[in-house]
């Protein structure tokens, strides 16, 4: 029967919509080859890997459209009347023109997920559902924008090292043709060009594999699927947002607490509060009556509950109604607990990623680039040797990447912080990454 349905679904979206072509029919010369670029082949001079020019968009108002949640981010709405996108919000992006933008994307997505489309007879548990399935599309869609732009722009910084290694090797080999360097020394600059090869080879993996998941979420497909993404991620707002009201927003918005919250009343309505009162008695008095707990730290860890309280609902004369009220409340609190806790955690791994991209931003790549200044001006004086120019120039460029990846960060977990504020439920299953700590810098000579 479910094969039956699945083949029914397959003809419905072949012929049933009359489209010439979709991703199951169409013919294999009508799709792109993989571009695949080997990255241990002569390097080719890359283009610059952020370009000046470049302005952010407005990136942040679908999560606020989709969670109707003001959030107030003074830096993103200046940031949003400063932008000129070039066409109506309402109108979707020809895609391989300007670059798309997250509230672009996520229109998209929403064009091939008609489920996630209220409807005017939807019940108030269906329309719940629809709405955390938006606000968990949403996320996605905008932690793949950001994922896909920061591999891009990571990818360029690498190739610029590639790029340093080959000259340096390119050199070496020369002086020790003219017998100025040892064997040694020329296969120290060659294992050096063969690990900057290899991590373009793994960046171009992951450049490609997090387009490729953006693709995939858009549901695109053929010449849509090379899509058109800005050259860099957007600056970090002048200032974090506050800690006020987090709280308050996330439980009001959270629209399963919402339910949670009527289901509760409503249960609670049926019995009285007495009862419920009762209720708690009842179970406070089945905890009292299990093992009492250690009180030794030396015992802390070595006593295990073996026995779970007993409730005797008919002896006390406790009602099913009245468990389930009991239950109602219990559960609508126990999600409102876990809600302004991710709250709370969604904004300290906020504040920890601003602070990090902050300081890689103004701390270590200054420090990098005056120390590169420093280096070019006592190679000028004949001071320092061209390797150490080329490992100063290869240590600056890492530093700017390690920056990349701390911006990265910081809007993933702003994405997520807007996520907790919308209503979404989400998971921290990332430990926070340390910027630079692939950044390392080259050995001088």
């Amino acid at each position: 029967m479910r094969k039956m349905l699945f083949v029914a679904s397959a003809l419905a979206c072949t012929h049933g919509w009359g489209l010439a072509q979709t991703p199951v029919t169409a013919p294999a010369a009508s799709v792109s080859a993989v571009p695949y670029h080997s990255a241990f082949e002569p390097v080719a001079k890359s283009e610059p890997a952020i370009s000046a020019g470049v302005k952010p968009a407005d990136w942040m108002q679908a999560n606020a459209d989709t969670g109707r949640n003001q959030r107030g981010h003074m830096d993103v709405l200046q940031w949003e009347t400063e932008v000129e996108v070039g066409q109506s919000p309402a109108k979707l992006p020809a895609l391989g023109g300007t670059p798309l933008w997250p509230e672009q994307a996520v229109k998209l997505a929403l064009l091939k997920q008609p489920d996630l489309f209220t409807r005017v007879n939807m019940s108030a548990f269906e329309r719940t559902q629809t709405q955390a399935g938006v606000l968990k599309l949403t996320r996605s869609v905008y932690r793949a924008w950001i994922e896909a732009v920061a591999a891009r722009q990571s990818l360029a910084y690498l190739r610029e090292v590639h790029e340093a290694a080959q000259t340096a090797t390119e050199l070496a080999e020369r002086m020790t043709r003219v017998g100025n360097w040892s064997k040694a020394q020329l296969l120290r600059e060659q294992l050096l060009r063969s690990d900057a090869a290899t991590q373009v080879a793994l960046a171009q993996q992951k450049a490609f594999s997090a387009n490729e998941n953006l693709v995939r979420l858009l549901g695109l497909w053929g010449a849509d699927a090379q899509i058109n993404l800005p050259q860099r991620l957007p600056d970090l707002p002048t200032s974090p947002l506050p800690a006020t009201g987090l709280e308050d927003s996330a439980v009001r918005n959270r629209p399963e607490l919402v339910l949670a919250s009527i289901n509760a009343r409503l249960e609670l309505t049926a019995v009285g509060e007495p009862e419920l009162r009762r209720w708690q008695k009842a179970t406070d008095q089945a905890l009292e009556a299990t093992p009492a707990a250690p009180t030794s730290p030396e015992q802390a860890l070595a006593t295990r509950p073996i026995t779970a309280p007993l409730l005797d609902t008919q002896r006390l004369g406790l009602s099913h109604a009245l468990e389930q009220a009991a239950t109602a409340q219990i559960q609508a609190g126990a999600l409102a607990v876990a809600t302004r806790s991710q709250a709370r955690e969604a904004y300290y791994r906020y504040r920890t990623a601003y602070d990090l991209a902050r300081h890689q931003r103004d701390e270590v790549v200054p420090l990098n680039t005056t120390l590169h200044e420093e280096t070019q001006l006592r190679y000028n004086g004949m001071l320092q040797s061209t390797w150490d120019l080329l490992a100063s120039a290869t240590t600056r460029i890492q530093s700017v990447n390690a920056a990349v990846q701390a911006q990265r960060d910081f809007w993933l977990a702003d994405t997520d912080l807007q996520a907790v504020l919308a209503g979404a439920e989400i998971s921290f299953a990332d430990e926070p990454r340390n910027p630079g700590a692939s950044s390392g810098a080259n050995k001088g000579h």
